[in-house]
C-alpha cells in the first residue's frame, strides 16, 4: 500500500515539474532577452517550442509505452528531461537553450504519455478516482506555482537556475522510479512503430510553430489550410496502417470517444477564462496588477482542495452524473462571467471563480477515470497519450479562439482602438460574446455525455 502511494507522489511531483517548466519561462522573458541580446518574441519561442514538441510526441510515445513498457519509457523520459534542464541552464547562447528545450519537451512527453496509464495499472478501480484526484493536485499546483517560483529564483539567483531547479527534484524522482516503480512488460506482441505517422505530426507541429511566428494574415491562412490537409492525411494514414500509433478503433468505442471529445471541449472553453479574466480585472475593474494576480490565483487554489474531494466522490457516485453536474456548473459560470458588469466590486468575480473551479474538478476527475476504464489495459498507453494530447491541443486552440473572438468583436464594436483604450461598454460586449461562446462549448459537452447515457439505456 505504501509503495503504491509513493509511486503516485513521484508521478505527481514529476508532472508538477513538467507543468512548471511551461510557465516559469514566461516570468524570465525580459531577463533572458536582456542577457542573450535577443528580442522578447524570440524568447517566447522557448515556451512555444516546448509545448508544441510535447503535443507532437505524445501519441508516438503512447504507442512505444504499450509496446516496450510504461515504466521503462517513463525512466527514459526522466533522463532526457534532466539532461535538457541541465543544458538549458548553462545559457551559452539562444540556439543551445532552444535545442535544450526540445530535449526537455521530448522527455516531458514520454512521462506525460505514460503517467495516467501507470496510475491506472497500480491502483484498483475502487480508489482510482481518488488517486487521479491527488495527481490533479500536483498539476494545479504546477500551474499556480510556476510564476511565483520563477520570480523567487530570479530575485536571488542567475536565470539559469529556473532550469537547474529541476535537477535535485528529478534525481530524487529517478531514484524512486528505479526502486519501486512496477516493471511493466510489453503488451503488444508485434514491435513496430508508426514512423510515417510520426513524421506527419512533426510536419504539423512545424506548421503550427510557423503560425505563431508569422505576422502576415494571408500566410497564416495558407498555413491553416496546410495544417488541415496534413491532419486529414494523418487520420487517413492511421486508419489504414497496421502500425498506427493512434488506434482509430478506439473511436468506435462510444464511451471513450464521447468522453474524450467532452474533455477536449472542456479545455478549449476553459482557456477563455485564462485569457479574458486578466483583461476584465485590469481593464474593466481597473485593479492594480498585484491585486489582479492574487485574484487569478484563486481558481487554482480552490482546485487544490476541490480535486481530491472530486476524486472521492468519483469513487462513490455515478461518474457520468458528476461530469454532467460539473459541466452544467461551467455553463452557468461562463454565462455569469459574460454578464459581470464593469462597475462592481471584486466579490461577484470571486464567487463565480470559485464555482468555476469546483465545476472543473467535478468534470475532469471522473472524466479521467472513465477514459482509463473504457478500454482494455493493453491500450492504456495510447489512451493516456490521447488524453494528454486533448488537453494540450484544447488549451492551445482555446487560447487562440478566445483571443480571436474577443478582439474581432471589440474591433466591430469599437473600431480603430485597442483593448487598453477601449470604452468599458465595448469591452463588456466583447467579453459577453466570448464567454457566451465558451458556455455554448460546455453545453455541447453536456449533450455529448447525455446522448451517451441515453444510448446506454436503450442498448441495456
Amino acid at each position: 500500500m505504501i509503495k503504491r502511494w509513493l509511486i503516485l507522489i513521484t508521478l505527481g511531483l514529476f508532472f508538477f515539474m513538467v507543468i512548471i517548466d511551461g510557465t516559469i519561462v514566461v516570468v524570465a522573458v525580459p531577463t533572458i532577452a536582456s542577457a542573450l541580446a535577443v528580442s522578447p518574441s524570440q524568447v517566447n519561442l522557448l515556451l512555444t517550442v516546448y509545448l508544441t514538441t510535447i503535443s507532437v510526441c505524445l501519441l508516438f510515445f503512447g504507442q512505444l509505452a504499450d509496446q516496450y513498457g510504461r515504466t521503462r519509457l517513463f525512466i527514459w523520459g526522466t533522463y532526457l528531461f534532466l539532461i535538457g534542464s541541465g543544458l538549458a541552464g548553462f545559457g551559452v547562447n539562444f540556439q543551445l537553450i532552444l535545442a535544450a528545450r526540445v530535449v526537455q519537451a521530448v522527455g516531458a512527453s514520454m512521462t506525460m504519455a505514460t503517467s495516467y496509464a501507470i496510475v491506472a495499472d497500480v491502483f484498483p478501480p475502487a480508489i482510482l478516482g481518488r488517486a487521479l484526484g491527488i495527481e490533479s493536485i500536483f498539476i494545479s499546483a504546477g500551474a499556480l506555482a510556476g510564476p511565483g517560483i520563477g520570480g523567487l529564483i530570479l530575485s536571488q539567483l542567475p536565470w539559469g537556475y529556473i532550469f537547474w531547479v529541476n535537477l535535485p527534484i528529478g534525481v530524487v524522482c529517478l531514484l524512486v522510479e528505479w526502486a519501486v516503480f512496477p516493471r511493466t512488460h510489453a503488451f503488444s506482441g508485434e514491435k513496430s512503430v508508426d514512423g510515417r505517422g510520426f513524421l506527419q505530426l512533426i510536419v504539423i507541429g512545424g506548421l503550427l510553430l510557423l503560425i505563431q511566428i508569422n505576422k502576415q494574415p494571408l500566410f497564416t491562412g495558407i498555413l491553416v489550410i496546410l495544417i488541415g490537409s496534413c491532419a486529414y492525411w494523418f487520420w487517413r494514414h492511421e486508419r489504414q496502417t497496421k502500425q498506427a500509433m493512434l488506434d482509430t478503433r478506439l473511436f468506435s468505442n462510444q464511451r471513450f470517444s464521447r468522453n474524450l471529445a467532452a474533455s477536449f471541449l472542456n479545455y478549449v472553453a476553459a482557456y477563455f477564462f485564462t485569457l479574458l479574466a486578466p483583461i476584465y480585472l485590469q481593464l474593466m475593474l481597473h485593479l492594480p496588477v498585484a491585486l489582479s494576480g492574487y485574484l487569478l490565483m484563486l481558481t487554482p487554489l480552490v482546485s487544490l482542495a476541490a480535486n481530491p474531494v472530486a476524486g472521492v466522490l468519483s469513487d462513490r457516485f455515478d461518474r457520468q452524473r458528476l461530469m454532467r453536474i460539473g459541466l452544467l456548473m461551467l455553463v452557468l459560470t461562463n454565462v455569469a462571467f459574460a454578464l459581470l458588469p464593469h462597475q462592481t466590486t471584486i466579490w461577484p468575480f470571486v464567487i463565480v471563480s470559485v464555482a468555476f473551479a469546483v465545476g472543473t474538478a467535478l468534470f475532469t476527475n471522473p472524466n479521467s477515470v472513465v477514459l482509463m476504464q473504457s478500454v482494455d489495459a493493453t491500450m492504456r498507453g495510447q489512451v493516456g497519450a490521447a488524453t494528454s494530447l486533448a488537453r494540450q491541443l484544447g488549451m492551445s486552440i482555446g487560447s487562440a479562439v478566445a483571443g480571436l473572438v474577443f478582439y474581432q468583436t471589440l474591433g466591430i464594436v469599437s473600431p480603430h482602438t485597442t483593448a487598453v483604450h477601449a470604452a468599458p461598454q465595448a469591452l463588456f460586449v466583447a467579453q459577453g460574446v466570448s464567454f457566451m461562446l465558451a458556455a455554448a462549448l460546455f453545453f455541447i459537452a453536456v449533450m455529448l455525455l447525455r446522448k451517451k447515457v441515453e444510448n446506454a439505456k436503450r442498448t441495456g
